[in-house]
């Protein structure tokens, strides 16, 4: 059974607050954490012309892999997200299965 240990995932454990509003504001807090990390890339390529250039020069080297019309904008959404919930089913819902009853183990 050692190679069961490789698949079999472990649980850290974690701190949970005791009252509902400590993990509320936890819960808040990383909310916050996130969205803030998501906006503030923005909010500087608004304000600062020498980072939106360069922003701009970097995305110009992809320029011919992004979707640059309407239809090519969908087809790209559709294909992201059918390739990641389709992922997500056979790593986590097939081969995560097979390999702990497969013939590893």
């Amino acid at each position: 059974m050692p190679w069961a240990s490789l698949v079999t995932p472990s649980f850290p454990q974690i701190a949970v607050p005791e009252s509902p509003r400590a993990a509320r504001l936890t819960i808040l807090a990383i909310e916050g954490g996130l969205v803030l990390g998501m906006i503030a890339p923005i909010v500087a390529a608004k304000s600062n012309v020498v980072l939106r250039k360069r922003l701009i020069a970097q995305f110009a080297t992809i320029g011919f892999f992004l979707p640059a019309s309407r239809v090519e904008r969908r087809w790209f959404v559709a294909v992201f997200l059918s390739a990641g919930i389709c992922e997500e089913i056979i790593y986590r819902g097939f081969l995560i299965a097979y390999l702990s009853r497969g013939p590893l183990a």
